[in-house]
């Protein structure tokens, strides 16, 4: 299972246990790549995203298939609409929405302590929220 962390922190080992848990993975199965995500915000963040994933498929030497067919979790950058923009350049790579984990502060820590407290199956929750569109039938394709 390929980890690729755009967000702007690295993985700690015990976040790596975690996401392996979550993910019914053992850690030396875990592949983590952290990107590290340059914005500027002045510019428009499509054309950025794109070449960041660009990017990263460059070193990681997957093809444009590998995007449709190697599993792989993403953690999220923090701006949110580079984020946005993440996942639907993913989606438009690899043919569905990606899945994402979450880390949450951990309450009454003395010092931040981050942990992975979800992994999210953003084309389930999708899929989910079809059903629940109002005058559209899920057999249409739309």
């Amino acid at each position: 299972m390929h980890i690729l962390n755009f967000s702007s922190h690295p993985l700690t080992a015990h976040q790596s246990q975690q996401l392996g848990k979550l993910l019914g993975e053992l850690q030396p199965n875990l592949h983590v790549h952290t990107v590290s995500v340059q914005l500027n915000v002045t510019e428009p963040l499509a054309p950025q995203i794109a070449a960041l994933v660009d990017q990263t498929q460059a070193e990681l030497g997957w093809s444009a298939q590998d995007w449709q067919t190697k599993p792989f979790v993403i953690g999220l950058p923090g701006l949110a609409p580079a984020a946005a923009l993440l996942l639907a350049e993913l989606g438009g790579r690899c043919g569905y929405l990606p899945t994402f984990y979450r880390l949450a502060a951990r309450p009454g820590a003395a010092t931040p302590v981050f942990d992975v407290v979800e992994v999210v199956a953003a084309q389930t929750v999708r899929d989910a929220a079809r059903s629940r569109r109002q005058g559209c039938s899920a057999s249409t394709g739309v």
